[in-house]
């Protein structure tokens, strides 16, 4: 009975609200794993130290991805968004949103510009949350 009242929401929701994706939890995770890649190209060019996936708790705390810069005791947390709204309700929904460093990925945006965006949200993150000595 219970299943009946679940297919017949999903039902509704692919009727009535055509234009929300109803596969996004694939798509992020897609997302996710090109980020991955070109943060993983930077780190074989020497530009960072390494780069991980978030534990599952660390993402649930809105974290996907840690990177390590070269010569530093600290590494950045990213949280990887397919949309500027997605990035936008992120932000908001944060208490200290300066903290964790956000990327948008999707299929209209090519690697060269989200490598770009990448590096300067880097910089902005360091002059924001960098230990000071």
């Amino acid at each position: 009975m219970v299943e009946r009242k679940i297919s017949r929401s999903r039902d509704y929701l692919w009727r009535h609200h055509p234009r929300v994706n109803h596969n996004s939890r694939e798509i992020g995770k897609a997302n996710q794993r090109r980020a991955l890649s070109i943060i993983q190209n930077l780190v074989e060019e020497g530009v960072f130290s390494r780069v991980t996936n978030a534990s599952g708790k660390q993402d649930k705390e809105g974290i996907d991805l840690w990177l390590y810069p070269q010569d530093v005791d600290y590494r950045i947390p990213i949280q990887v968004k397919s949309s500027h709204d997605g990035m936008q309700e992120f932000i908001s929904s944060r208490r200290k949103p300066e903290e964790i460093m956000v990327l948008v990925v999707n299929e209209h945006r090519n690697d060269e510009k989200i490598r770009a965006e990448f590096n300067k949200a880097v910089a902005r993150w360091k002059v924001v949350n960098s230990p000071r000595i």
